[in-house]
C-alpha cells in the first residue's frame, strides 16, 4: 500500500513562503519527494497537492496562469509558475545591480567585530559567486569590489598588513578573496591600527672633516696681517698725517729726520721703512 500524501500541519508537509520566493525551487523538490513516494503520477493530481499546500490567493493566481490547464507535463507546470517568481530561476537568482547596492551600503559604515564582517562577507561571496558562475563577473572584479566595501580608514591598514606581511608585493597586484580576509580579521582584531613598516635605511656616516684648532688659525691670519701692512709701509710709506682742528703747519717750518719717530718700535730718527727691527721680524717670520 502506498504512502498518504502528509496533511498541511504535518512536519513532512512541502511549504511555500511567497515573501521567500527562492525556496519555490524547493518546494517543488519536496513535492517530487511526496509524489514518488506517495505514488502520485497522474498530472490532475499533482496540480492539486501542489495548490492544496500554499495559501488562497497563491493558490488563485497558479489557477489562473494558462498553463495550469494547457501544460501537457508537470515540469510545464512548474516552469509556468517559476516565471512569476524570477528570483527563483537559476539565471536569475543574483544581479550586478544587487551587488553593487550591497557595496555602497557597507562602504560607508565601519565594522565593528568579525563577526559582522563575516556576515557580510557570506552575502558577498554567495551574490559575487554566483554571478562568476553565469560569467557576469570576474575573479579580478570580485576582488575589487570587495576591496570597495572597506571605508578608506580600513582599506589602508588593509594595504598596509599585506605590505608588511610581503614587501616585495606589488601594490597594483590584487590578492585573492582569502588573503583579504584574513587581513581585514587581523586588522579588526589588532588593538592598534596597523600602519605601514617603512624598511630600515643604513644611514652613511658624515665623512670626517678635521677640526683646526682657532687660536692658531686666528694667530696666523695676525701675522699674514702684519706682514702685509709692514711691507705695504715700506714700500709706500706712512700715509700723511692729518692735522686736527685749530692746529696749524707753522709756515717755513721744517723737520728733521731727528723729528721723526718709528711707529713700529717707538725710536727716534727713522721712519718704520728703514727700521732695522722690520727687517729682523721678517727674517724671522
Amino acid at each position: 500500500m502506498a504512502a498518504q500524501m502528509p496533511m498541511c500541519n504535518e512536519c513532512s508537509a512541502p511549504t511555500f513562503d511567497p515573501s521567500r520566493p527562492r525556496e519555490l525551487v524547493h518546494y517543488f523538490e519536496d513535492l517530487d519527494d511526496q509524489f514518488q513516494q506517495c505514488g502520485v503520477i497522474d498530472l490532475t493530481n499533482k496540480n492539486r497537492w501542489a495548490l492544496h499546500y500554499v495559501s488562497i490567493e497563491i493558490a488563485d493566481l497558479w489557477e489562473s496562469l494558462a498553463e495550469w490547464t494547457t501544460a501537457a507535463t508537470w515540469d510545464q507546470i512548474k516552469d509556468a509558475v517559476k516565471k512569476h517568481y524570477p528570483v527563483s530561476q537559476t539565471t536569475q537568482r543574483h544581479t550586478h545591480h544587487k551587488l553593487l547596492t550591497l557595496i555602497r551600503d557597507r562602504a560607508h559604515n565601519e565594522f565593528n567585530s568579525i563577526t559582522e564582517w563575516s556576515d557580510y562577507l557570506n552575502q558577498y561571496i554567495t551574490i559575487s559567486q554566483y554571478l562568476i558562475t553565469q560569467q557576469r563577473l570576474s575573479n579580478l572584479e570580485q576582488r575589487r569590489h570587495l576591496l570597495k566595501s572597506l571605508t578608506p580608514r580600513l582599506h589602508q591598514e588593509v594595504a598596509a598588513y599585506m605590505r608588511n606581511v610581503n614587501p616585495m608585493r606589488d601594490p597594483e597586484e590584487l590578492e585573492g578573496v582569502p588573503k583579504i580576509d584574513k587581513a581585514i580579521c587581523y586588522c579588526l582584531h589588532s588593538p592598534i591600527q596597523v600602519v605601514l613598516k617603512e624598511p630600515q635605511q643604513l644611514s652613511t656616516p658624515a665623512p670626517h672633516t678635521k677640526q683646526e684648532p682657532t687660536d692658531s688659525i686666528v694667530e696666523l691670519v695676525s701675522q699674514l696681517v702684519q706682514k702685509e701692512l709692514v711691507l705695504r709701509v715700506r714700500t709706500w710709506g706712512l700715509p700723511p698725517t692729518c692735522l686736527g682742528e685749530g692746529e696749524r703747519r707753522t709756515p717755513g717750518m721744517s723737520y728733521s729726520p731727528q723729528s721723526e719717530t718709528c711707529h713700529y718700535c717707538g725710536h727716534q730718527g727713522h721712519m718704520v721703512h728703514q727700521c732695522a727691527v722690520v727687517d729682523e721680524d721678517i727674517n724671522l717670520g
